[in-house]
């Protein structure tokens, strides 16, 4: 990325900006916005929920209380307190029996008649003996022997019956006297539930203490216990809201806390429902901001492009100023800071005519001078100073390789006139690198030379200018000769405390006669306008430093190469030790 911005031009980069300094405060309202309306919308549909859930569970509390008052008035019933007390006593007597059980079903009926969601009433007195109204003979008939349980008074949903159980007890002795049960009509819960309107998708269950569903919106899930996710988010205590994923929908679960006789209601609604409102903002939202993007692109470019025109202008007269064209002249049309920095290059511009007219007299004058008469004289500073101006003049004229080996030679005579006799291994590499650079001008491919001296030993100390003889000697006797073209390996490495630096070049290689006139003492290397200290001067400076231990080691074969080694102590000199 930082690459990529690097590349840009101003105009791109400052358009970028106001793209930037629009889009993102624009993006970030509008998530705000939404995110906003989205948590209200989910705030308000948990409320709605809660308010759904409370209203039903009113109603249901109240069908439930009323039920319950039924039971509670067939117990108080005086016909059916004497007619379950005497009824030991008609045991024998059939039509006594037949009376007594017609009595009381007369009496169910006309408490069955109290309620609507009654669909039958049921009486097991102690003795074994039931009674029964039924209102709609259908389904399974209730037996209340299976619903029977030792407790005064509890609700039960077995067999697809939802049943009001009531232990009934004599008066005054409370002495027990039977069992009670009101069939409660599932109808008459789902119509309570079925108000509720929560998409198709949605579900509504009223369900027992157990998890199991007394009604639902789909009334086929009536009586079966709650699976999951639904099971998961019931038998709190207090009311909660979850949300669930079923299936490949995301809802939302309100589960009520538990009514008088722990029934619970629980909703589901799918988010996508009640979210769909936030769906169409979402899009609406989107819209603008797509719009406010393409507006924002096209102001961005128009300003961004009329600001950078001066600078556009200036950038070009530059680059003409760069490939020579001494006469170019920027067009000055404002007083701000890209106007005063287009007059100061024109008069940078006319200065350097001037500054370059004068120097390229001066230089082509002193290039016509007798410079072999005048080596001994000219100051070593000055003359790497003039090659520094060279250099400079060349890139002006975009000649980059007679820079680079003006530059190369100017870094030799600054290494050559350095006054430390140590050098890092790392200072002698890089005179290698410039040495290299000028003769691969001159040899073109002819030649390759590779450096492989590891990063470890680079800090080690050895004398000023070992190497380069050496080198020479290879490229001069080795390199040139040869027809082909020809490789040279200059490495380096430690063997205990003894350092070895070797150059290796495949060339036409020397006699046994040619190796001992190069360590002889008389001996110089004059060949093709090539000069150098000599061979043998490294041989000796290596053994007047370190002793005879030390040296110059050569090994040739005549066709194949020659390879010459230095070897010398291992030795770490600080920096203000090396002079």
């Amino acid at each position: 990325m930082k690459r990529w911005y690097r590349r840009q031009n101003f105009h791109s980069k400052l358009m970028f900006l106001f793209l930037t300094l629009i889009l993102v405060p624009v993006i970030f309202l509008s998530y705000m916005e939404f995110s906003y309306a989205r948590r209200i919308l989910a705030d308000k549909t948990n409320d709605y929920l809660k308010n759904l859930a409370s209203v039903t569970l009113s109603k249901i509390e109240s069908t439930v209380a009323a039920i319950e008052n039924v039971a509670f008035y067939i117990n108080g019933n005086d016909t059916i307190q004497s007619s379950l007390k005497s009824e030991q006593e008609m045991a024998d007597d059939r039509l006594a029996y037949y009376r007594l059980h017609s009595n009381i079903r007369e009496i169910l009926s006309s408490y069955a008649l109290l309620r609507q969601e009654i669909n039958a009433i049921s009486i097991r007195s102690d003795s074994d003996r039931e009674y029964t109204y039924t209102k709609i003979r259908s389904g399974t008939p209730l037996d209340i022997r299976e619903y029977i349980r030792d407790e005064n008074q509890y609700w039960e949903v077995k067999n697809g019956h939802i049943v009001l159980m009531k232990k009934l007890y004599g008066f005054p002795s409370k002495k027990s006297l039977g069992y009670v049960a009101l069939d409660v009509n599932e109808k008459s819960l789902y119509d309570i539930i079925s108000d509720i309107d929560l998409s198709q998708a949605g579900n509504v269950f009223l369900v027992n203490e157990e998890g199991r569903i007394l009604a639902a919106s789909s009334k086929e899930l009536s009586g079966e216990v709650l699976k999951e996710p639904y099971i998961n988010c019931f038998g709190e205590k207090e009311a909660f809201y979850r949300d669930v994923k079923i299936g490949d929908q995301n809802y939302s679960i309100y589960n009520s806390a538990p009514i008088s006789n722990g029934w619970h209601m629980m909703l589901a609604i799918p988010r996508d429902y009640y979210l769909r409102d936030v769906t169409k903002l979402k899009n609406i939202v989107i819209l603008v901001t797509v719009i406010t993007a393409c507006l924002a692109a096209f102001i961005s470019a128009l300003v961004s492009r009329n600001m950078t025109k001066p600078l556009r202008e200036l950038t070009k007269a530059m680059e003409n100023f760069g490939q020579g064209d001494f006469n170019i002249n920027c067009q000055v049309n404002s007083e701000d800071e890209i106007g005063r920095l287009s007059h100061t290059f024109n008069q940078m511009v006319n200065d350097m005519n001037s500054l370059v007219s004068t120097v390229y007299e001066q230089k082509v004058m002193k290039q016509e001078a007798q410079m072999k008469s005048l080596q001994m004289q000219i100051n070593p500073h000055f003359l790497y100073n003039t090659l520094d101006t060279i250099n400079w003049m060349a890139r002006i004229r975009h000649a980059d390789d007679i820079g680079d080996m003006v530059a190369a030679l100017g870094n030799m005579m600054r290494y050559s006139l350095e006054k430390k006799s140590f050098v890092r291994i790392r200072e002698e590499v890089k005179n290698l690198e410039d040495y290299l650079a000028i003769q691969n001008y001159r040899y073109q491919d002819k030649m390759e030379a590779v450096i492989k001296i590891d990063e470890s030993l680079m800090d080690l100390s050895i004398p000023r200018l070992l190497i380069q003889p050496i080198l020479e000697n290879a490229i001069v006797h080795g390199i040139e000769e040869k027809l082909d073209k020809g490789n040279i390996v200059i490495a380096a490495w430690l063997e205990g405390d003894d350092l070895y630096i070797q150059v290796e070049d495949d060339g036409v290689g020397m006699t046994e006669e040619a190796i001992s006139q190069i360590l002889s003492e008389d001996y110089s290397m004059k060949k093709r306008g090539h000069t150098s200290i000599g061979v043998v001067n490294v041989n000796r400076r290596i053994q007047m430093i370190y002793g005879q231990d030390y040296g110059l080691l050569i090994q040739s074969v005549l066709g194949a190469g020659t390879r010459m080694t230095i070897h010398i102590p291992a030795v770490i000199k600080e920096q203000n030790e090396i002079k």
